[in-house]
Order: C-alpha cells, then structure tokens, then sequence
C-alpha cells in the first residue's frame, strides 16, 4: 500500500510538472521532448516486468487520474495555443480583399445588369453588352454610302472617274505592272457600259468592294486617291439639286493667239490622205482621227460625251507652252471662274493627253491693242487639271476679273503625251456650282 502510494505521489508530481510547462511553438512533436528522470520512470526503466501486466486497483486509479489530467491539460492547450502562420495569412489577405472591394465600389449606384445579362435562362436572346452608350449616327454607315452614291448618276460617273484616272495621277510606280496598272480604268469601263448579264453583275460587285477599299483604307495607294474617293462619295447626287441654271459667257476664239494644230508626222498624214483619195473608207477615218478639230470645238454646247470622245472631238496642240485664246463677245465682262470639260475617263482614248498645268492670263477692260502687241497681259492664276477626279472640273479665279478676253497658256508635256487635247472650255461670271448635263463641275485647287 505504502508503494502504490508513493507511486501515485509520483504520477501527480509528473502531472504538476507537465502543466506547469509552457506550451511548445506550434507544430512541436510531444516524443521531441525528452521525459524528465523522476525516480518512478527510472524504476520503471530497470524493472524486468513489462508495463502492460501489471495491474491492480492503484494501476487502474492512478491511469485514470493520469487520464483526467491529460484530457484536461490538451483542453487547456488547444485554448491557449496560438493562431497558425498560414491561419494568419489568410485573415489578412481576406481584410485587404476587403478594403480594395470596398474602395473600387462604383459611386453611381454600383453595378447594373444589362438586358442581355438579365434575359439568360429566360429566353432572351444573349446580345452584346455594351461598355459605353452608343450616340446616334449622323451619318450613314460607309458601305450604305458607297452603295447609296453608285445609285446616283453624278457620284457614280465622279466615281468612275476617279478610279479611271487614278493611275495616271497615283500610280506611276505600276507601270511596269500592266495588270494592276490598268486594272481600276478597265473595271470602270467594264461596269459603264452596263451589261444585265452575270459578267455585269460581278463588275458591279467588284466595283462596289474597290471603291469600299479605297474608301475605308486606301487600299495601299497613295493617301490623296482615297480622299478623292471620299469628296465624290459626297458630291451631290444630281445635278438640278445644285445648279441654279448658270448659263456660260459668250465668247469666241481668237485664233492670232491660239497655237496651230496639231497632226501627225507629214508623212504619216500624207499616207493616209492617199488612201482616203482612192476610198479607202478605213484610212479616211483614220485620217479624220490624226488630224485636231478646229479651235471652235471648245465652245460647243455639247457635253463631251463618249461618242464626242471616240471621235477625238478636240482642239489638239502639241508641244509645250501651247495656248488658246478666246474672246469677249460683247466686249467686257467679269469672269470668275473657267471650266475645262473632257470626256469620261473610262472612254477617253488617251488619258495622257489630258490638259495638266496651265495658266490664265486676261486682257484688261482698258488695254488697248496697240501695234499687234499680245493683249493677254494680266495673269488671273494658276491651275492644275488633274485625272483622278471628276472630268468636269471648275477652276476658281482668285478675284472677279474684268476682262476683254482669255488666254489659256498650258504648260510642259502633261500627263505623258507629247500633246494635249482640250474638249470643252467655258468661263462664268458666278462662282456657284455650275453643271454639264447631269455631271456638276467638282471645284479644283489652285496651283500657286
């Protein structure tokens, strides 16, 4: 009795000093910590007896009371033992998660459903949202115009205008690439003369993606190309929409100050006046088409349509500083702008015949022709005739002019011909919008 009372004085002052421990760090393994040598353990140690057949009442009681004491310190140390690391962590990335939600809340109500998010699972369709309220459009959308513009005669013919010149303004690194080169003129051709059938069809199509190409990003040509696609997208629709019935001046050709015409080699010229003289119909047209019309073919009343074209309805001059000169009829009047006509680009028969720089020189209302000295004294401006653009173009003096008459004075070789055609000149004293049949006159820059 008196050993197991001692015995039992022992557990408890085991008990004692394993609750007056201070509890590990976390994580700490109990069998890390090595047992203090009280005298029972080392009894225990030396006796021969193994631990699991003893038994008895004292046994039992001082288990049981080991027990008790143990489930009552891991109570007290599951309440005091510190928070985890990990724990920890969490909890503080959980405030500041908190706190960024908190201060990122919209100031407006926070945030909205919109209709396509509210309509899943209810059948609505799922629709777009959008990020910022669209205005309304002042405009029509690019292909709208586009197609809207080729309804329309006059933007349809500035349109094919634009894309029939446009390589002999833009595209002189094409040259060599015949193919690309004439590519733009020939769909303008193709789809100008209007075919029903399926080729005319898929023309027409091909012309409405070039000219929404060039349109939209230029298509690689030169900037300036796709700006003048855009002003003859914009151009008026028809012509009784803007010309308020402007009617040209009179006047007349002054040929001491007009260049001679021109014609082919005397020799060419002299083989075909001999097979026109034994009728030969072929050569006599031929003929007829190397030789310039006479001066007075400016001043015709008649639009310089594709027949006039086909048949070189023109004054023709060649060389450089080349000039025609035209007289007031009734004497004195204001001019204040010119325009030059030429037929459509796509039936033109050489496009590089067009008129390009050129100057105005005017005869004041008080010169006098004095021992047949030139009258034509006073420059009104420079001008450029350009290709890619309408073929009506109007040419704004920099002020009204009073004037006796007109000296056109064209400059250098042109567009590449070593002579230049003129069709059409005619000079108002207005400087609205003026018209050709239902073409209107597309205003040109000056050059100086």
């Amino acid at each position: 009795m008196e050993a197991q009372g001692s015995e039992a004085s022992e557990v408890l002052a085991e008990m004692r000093e394993v609750m007056a421990r201070k509890p590990g760090p976390v994580g700490a393994v109990d069998d890390e910590v090595p047992p203090l040598p009280t005298p029972l353990r080392m009894r225990r140690s030396l006796s021969p007896v193994s631990p699991s057949s003893r038994s008895g009442a004292a046994d039992s009681g001082s288990r049981a009371g080991a027990s008790a004491c143990k489930a009552k310190e891991v109570t007290q140390l599951e309440v005091s033992a510190p928070i985890r690391p990990s724990k920890m962590v969490g909890l503080v990335a959980g405030i500041v998660l908190l706190a960024v939600a908190v201060w990122l809340k919209p100031q407006h109500g926070g945030y909205k459903p919109s209709t396509a998010e509210e309509g899943f699972g209810h059948g609505v369709s799922n629709r777009t949202v959008a990020t910022v309220e669209q205005e309304p459009e002042a405009k029509p959308k690019l292909a709208s115009l586009v197609a809207e513009s080729l309804a329309c005669p006059g933007r349809r013919g500035d349109i094919l205008d634009v894309l029939a010149g446009a390589p002999y303004e833009f595209g002189h690194d094409l040259e060599n690439d015949q193919d690309a080169f004439y590519r733009y003129p020939r769909l303008a051709a193709s789809v100008a003369k209007g075919k029903a059938d399926e080729a005319g069809g898929a023309a027409e199509n091909e012309l409405k993606k070039a000219v929404l190409g060039l349109a939209a990003t230029g298509a690689g040509w030169a900037p300036g190309l796709r700006l003048r696609v855009l002003e003859a997208l914009h151009a008026p629709c028809e012509a009784a929409e803007t010309c308020g019935g402007a009617h040209p001046l009179a006047l007349e050709v002054d040929e001491d100050f007009t260049s001679p015409l021109a014609k082919s080699h005397w020799l060419h010229q002299g083989l075909l006046d001999f097979g026109a003289l034994f009728g030969f119909p072929h050569l006599k047209a031929r003929a007829s088409l190397f030789r310039s019309r006479p001066p007075t073919v400016v001043l015709s009343s008649s639009p310089a349509s594709p027949a006039i074209a086909a048949s070189r309805d023109c004054l023709a001059v060649r060389g450089s500083n080349t000039s025609l000169a035209l007289r007031m009829t009734g004497g004195v009047a204001t001019v204040r702008q010119l325009v030059i006509e030429q037929p459509p680009r796509w039936a033109a028969l050489r496009p590089k015949s067009l008129p390009r720089h050129f100057s105005v020189y005017g005869t004041p209302a008080e010169a006098f022709n004095v021992g047949g000295s030139a009258p034509y004294t006073e420059l009104l401006g420079n001008f450029e005739y350009l290709p890619a653009r309408s073929a009506v173009q109007a040419f704004l003096l920099p002020r009204p002019a009073q004037v006796k008459g007109l000296r056109l004075l064209f400059e250098g070789p042109g567009w590449g011909e070593n002579y230049t055609c003129i069709y059409r000149v005619k000079a108002y004293e207005g400087s609205g919008s003026v018209c050709s049949g239902h073409r209107v006159a597309a205003a040109a820059p000056r050059s100086d």
